[in-house]
C-alpha cells in the first residue's frame, strides 16, 4: 500500500470560504487533491489579512497576513514564511511533498522548506514570472529581487509545472530542464460552469462581447476598445461588457467616451464569484486580448460555460481547437482583422457562435476528465 500523501502548499493568498473569488482555480486544485486522498496544508503568505488559521472543507489553512509588504519587508516576510512553514509541517506527520504556487515568493519558500525537510518540491509557474514587458509594467523580469527569487525557486525545484504549451516553451528557454518540466494545467471548476444555460444568438441583435479580466495594462483592453470602435464605424453592431476592476478603469472610460463607445460599453466591475456563470450566460463571445497569460483561466471558464472564445495567442487559448479567432498579442491590426472576420460571420450565420461555444465546452470537459485521471494515477 502506498504511503499516505501529505502536501504542504505555499501560496500568496487563499480563499476564506468556498465561494470566495481569491484564486479559485488554486482552491479547486487543492480540494481535488484532498478528494483524491491527500492531506493538504496551505500556508498563505499575504492574503487574507491578519495571521490566523481556518479550514475550507478538508484543507487546513494558515495565513501570515503580510498584505502588501514591499522592500526590506519582503525579506522579513520570506524569513517568517520559511519558519512558519517548518513549524506548520512539524505539527503532524512530515509532509511527503511541498508545493509552491508562483515561482517567486511562494516558490522560494517552498524550496527552502522542502530542502530542510528533505522532501521533493514542486514549483508552479502560474503568472508573469518569466515575463518582462516594461511597456505594460508587467513581469517579474523587471525587478531584481523578483528575478532572484524566481531563479532560486526554479533551480531548487524537483518538478516545475506549467499550465500551457505557451509557458512550457518559455520555461525551457529560461533553462528549466525537460526532465523536471511538466505540463500540469490548473483545473477548471467544471461543475460551476458546465451547466450554464446557453441560447443561440438571435439575428438582428448586437453581438455581446465580454471580457473577464482585471483592468490592468497587460490585459490590453485599450486595444480592444479601438478595434470595437473601428468595427462599429463599419456598421457592426457590438456591445462590449467588461467584467473586472482595476487601476485603468477611469482611463478606459475616458477612452471609450473619446471613441464614441459610451452607449456600447458596460463596465460591470468585479462581480462576486457566484455571479460569474450567470454573466457568462449573457454574452455571445468571450475575448481576452492579453499580452501574457500563463494559462488563461477566464478563457477556459468561458469555454466551459459554452461561450465562444477568442483572444491573443498566449496561455492555453491557442490549444482550444474550437476557438473562433486568435491573433498575435502585440499586433493591434491582427486583432482588428480577426474580430472583423468573427463579426461578419456571426452576423451572417446566427447559430455559428453557439455551435463553437458548445464545441469549446466539450473540449474543456474532456480535458478536465483527463486531468482527473492523472491526479488519480498520482494518488
Amino acid at each position: 500500500m502506498a504511503a499516505a500523501r501529505r502536501v504542504l502548499a505555499i501560496v500568496p493568498g487563499f480563499s476564506r470560504q468556498l465561494d470566495d473569488a481569491s484564486i479559485p482555480a488554486l482552491r479547486t486544485l487543492l480540494l481535488a487533491e484532498a478528494a483524491f486522498g491527500a492531506d493538504v496544508l496551505v500556508l498563505a503568505l499575504r492574503h487574507p489579512p491578519g495571521p490566523g488559521r481556518y479550514r475550507i472543507g478538508p484543507l487546513l489553512v494558515e495565513t501570515l497576513g503580510a498584505g502588501a509588504a514591499r522592500g526590506l519587508g519582503r525579506l522579513a516576510l520570506l524569513r517568517r514564511a520559511v519558519a512558519a512553514g517548518l513549524a506548520f509541517a512539524a505539527e503532524g506527520a512530515t509532509p511527503t511533498e511541498v508545493w509552491g504556487f508562483w515561482a517567486d515568493e511562494p516558490g522560494f519558500v517552498a524550496v527552502e522548506v522542502g530542502r530542510r525537510l528533505g522532501v521533493p518540491v514542486t514549483v508552479a509557474l502560474m503568472g508573469g514570472e518569466l515575463a518582462d514587458l516594461p511597456a505594460l509594467g508587467y513581469g517579474v523580469g523587471q525587478e531584481r529581487l523578483g528575478r532572484w527569487l524566481r531563479d532560486h525557486a526554479l533551480r531548487g525545484a524537483d518538478v516545475v509545472t506549467v499550465g500551457s504549451r505557451f509557458l512550457q516553451t518559455r520555461a525551457l528557454a529560461a533553462g528549466v530542464t525537460p526532465d523536471r518540466l511538466q505540463l500540469r494545467p490548473l483545473p477548471v471548476e467544471v461543475a460551476r460552469f458546465a451547466h450554464v444555460p446557453r441560447r443561440p444568438r438571435l439575428a438582428g441583435l448586437p453581438l455581446r462581447v465580454g471580457v473577464l479580466a482585471s483592468l490592468v495594462a497587460v490585459k490590453q483592453h485599450a486595444a480592444l476598445l479601438c478595434a470595437v470602435a473601428r468595427l462599429r464605424a463599419e456598421g457592426a453592431a457590438i456591445h462590449l461588457d467588461l467584467c473586472g476592476d482595476g487601476p485603468l478603469r477611469a482611463a478606459l472610460v475616458a477612452q471609450a467616451n473619446s471613441l464614441g463607445l459610451a452607449d456600447a460599453l458596460h463596465l460591470r466591475g468585479a462581480l462576486p464569484w457566484s455571479q460569474v456563470p450567470a454573466w457568462l450566460s449573457d454574452i455571445d463571445l468571450h475575448v481576452l486580448p492579453s499580452a501574457w497569460e500563463s494559462q488563461g483561466m477566464a478563457t477556459l471558464e468561458a469555454a466551459a460555460a459554452g461561450v465562444a472564445v477568442a483572444g491573443s495567442r498566449v496561455g492555453a487559448l491557442p490549444e482550444i481547437a474550437a476557438a473562433v479567432a486568435t491573433w498575435a498579442p502585440d499586433d493591434d491590426a491582427d486583432l482588428f482583422r480577426a474580430l472583423r472576420r468573427v463579426t461578419l460571420r456571426a452576423a451572417g450565420e446566427p447559430g455559428w457562435l453557439h455551435r463553437c461555444g458548445e464545441a469549446a465546452r466539450a473540449e474543456v470537459i474532456a480535458g478536465e476528465a483527463g486531468q482527473a485521471a492523472l491526479r488519480l494515477q498520482r494518488r
